[in-house]
């Protein structure tokens, strides 16, 4: 089966499926209107991003707003999950994240402690 080129057709067919990503052609990954769409339809389809949105800290900081955002979070690279002041932000919108955290954050204590202050964990 071949990739699918057609930007408009590409957003809506993962609008209605957002994991139908893995069959979009790589240059249109490249745009965030068909990775935003694919990302609303179904968080599962990160795992499909392409690896520069994987490492961007402004994708990480929208995903981790959305529900179950999680059990995905994993998805980023260790880059960002390494970040403090990122996973500070994230742990805020979701504080499940925290069980997505690198080992070296994890063992941070002013890093435990300040995430620890947000009431919400």
């Amino acid at each position: 089966m071949g990739k699918v080129v057609d930007r408009e057709f590409a957003i809506e067919m993962v609008k209605a499926d957002g994991t139908l990503l893995r069959i979009v052609d790589e240059e249109l990954k490249k745009e965030m209107s068909i990775l935003n769409a694919a990302i609303k339809s179904d968080i599962a389809s990160l795992q499909y991003f392409p690896a520069f949105a994987l490492d961007s800290s402004n994708i990480a900081k929208a995903i981790s707003k959305y529900p179950n955002s999680h059990l995905h979070f994993e998805c980023f690279s260790e880059k960002v999950r390494s970040t403090k002041e990122l996973m500070l932000e994230v742990i805020n919108n979701n504080p499940l994240i925290f069980q997505t955290l690198t080992p070296e954050l994890k063992s941070n204590n002013d890093f435990v402690t300040e995430a620890l202050g947000n009431e919400k964990i």
